[in-house]
């Protein structure tokens, strides 16, 4: 489901490539992640309660970056294969699993195991930072606002509402579905 909304974003654009929107999503895509290094950097010291706070965010930051940068170069090769072995018309179940065969066989697969180790680290560097933040709360007065309050506990919490509407969400769906197949 993730990876359709994913390919319909990509889809999208496409559409706007060498735009203005291209300028403004890599700005957004890259300005939160550096600003995470940059902080981390120059924070380094301001956290004496917590010293590890300004170390995730230099490696979450560029785990951020480097999960970003992969995903670009999987999207640029999946194409160029996809180019290489174009959809035919009318194409029957078996010419269609055969193309698919030698779109994966050709695909960036070390590039896709980077991005899926990437993706993975983040969810690793997520747990880490969650328990950063909580376990160093009642000194968090010893920290520097920049690194504590405003980054570790904005991202965390972001990404917990974000998860927990992503739960809602998928229980709301699953709900919904379950009232449509009994009227059906």
């Amino acid at each position: 489901m993730a990876a359709a909304a994913h390919s319909k974003f990509n889809e999208f654009r496409s559409k706007f490539r060498g735009t203005f929107f291209d300028f403004i999503y890599y700005l957004l895509v890259l300005t939160f992640p550096t600003i995470l290094i940059a902080v981390g950097f120059l924070k380094h010291d301001a956290c004496p309660s917590e010293s590890r706070i300004p170390l995730w965010l230099i490696a979450y930051g560029l785990v951020i970056l480097a999960n970003r940068l992969f995903a670009e170069i999987v999207s640029k090769k999946s194409k160029a294969v996809e180019l290489k072995y174009p959809e035919i018309e009318n194409e029957t179940k078996l010419e269609k699993a055969q193309r698919e065969l030698w779109i994966d066989s050709e695909g960036p697969h070390y590039a896709k195991a980077v991005f899926s180790l990437t993706r993975s680290f983040k969810i690793l560097l997520i747990i880490i930072g969650i328990y950063l933040l909580f376990a160093s709360y009642d000194n968090s007065q010893y920290c520097h606002w920049a690194p504590y309050s405003l980054f570790i506990f904005a991202v965390i919490s972001s990404i917990l509402l974000l998860f927990g509407l992503i739960l809602v969400g998928f229980c709301l769906l699953c709900i919904f579905r379950k009232e449509n197949d009994s009227h059906a």
